[in-house]
């Protein structure tokens, strides 16, 4: 078997799966009002100059809910909660009040606000990449854990195609 196309293999494997397990954490922590940033979510595998690389994407509104840090909060947020509550129904005029106000709260450090905890499941509305990553720590142990031996296959395999031998390295 080809060594790179091994790893590869399963590289894409656990990408799709961590991909899976953010959408999940997604939808618990209830950020699904029109579903934007759970589609936007996607796995993108790279193999460039001998190295591979996966990263999840997401859109920016997601690494900010994320990652919040309540320094970072500023008032450039205001059309984007200005948008999403003129979505929930509020007229306008209501729509930018209560943008303000929740940006006010957000730099007091109420991020997420109390409020919007009711429409999680887990009364967690941040760190969802993080806790996705945690709940396949067995999983990318196991991935890490595998690839001495994938690739002490993969060199026996070159060494016996060679020299017509039966060489097995087990680790």
């Amino acid at each position: 078997m080809n060594i790179r196309k091994d790893i590869e293999s399963r590289m894409r494997t656990l990408l799709d799966h961590l991909v899976e397990e953010v959408r999940n954490e997604i939808i618990a922590q209830g950020h699904v009002h029109t579903g934007a940033l759970l589609n936007s979510v996607e796995g993108i595998f790279k193999a460039e100059q001998g190295a591979f690389r996966g990263v999840i994407q997401l859109l920016d509104y997601g690494v900010i809910l994320n990652e919040f840090d309540e320094t970072k909060t500023s008032f450039k947020q205001i059309y984007f909660l200005q948008r999403y509550f003129k979505q929930k129904g509020f007229d306008e005029k209501e729509a930018k009040t209560i943008a303000f106000l929740t940006i006010n709260k957000w730099m007091k450090g109420d991020k997420p606000t109390k409020a919007s905890r009711r429409f999680s499941k887990t009364n967690k509305r941040t760190r969802f990449v993080d806790i996705a990553i945690l709940r396949s720590e067995k999983r990318l142990e196991k991935f890490v854990n595998e690839l001495p031996q994938v690739m002490a296959n993969a060199y026996a395999e070159v060494i016996n195609r060679n020299l017509g031998t039966k060489l097995q390295i087990q680790l």
